[in-house]
């Protein structure tokens, strides 16, 4: 199955937080949900084409935004455009 977002929306796969240091030691384990994701797939419609978002962007969102859906035992979130609150940016 695949999942096409429509209009102004954005299908984002979540990035869970660590849950074990680099040395091997188990991290607290933190139960607020994620605000990170890679974008997926991305529908169109001008407050998309003027974000410059596409699949591969690393981007931050409102905490309670989207629907959560899950294909093929992945977890996904179809969000509005606007619900994106920034891009990630590596240098």
């Amino acid at each position: 199955m695949i999942i096409k977002p429509l209009f102004e929306r954005i299908l984002l796969k979540p990035i869970m937080a660590e849950t074990t240091s680099k040395s091997g030691l188990l991290l607290t384990l933190n139960e607020e949900k994620t605000t990170k994701a890679i974008v997926h797939t991305v529908g169109v419609g001008e407050t998309i084409d003027k974000s410059g978002l596409k699949p591969g962007d690393v981007v931050l969102y409102n905490k309670y935004a989207g629907e959560p859906y899950k294909v093929g035992g992945v977890e996904y979130t179809l969000i509005e455009v606007t619900e994106i609150t920034a891009i990630i940016v590596e240098e």
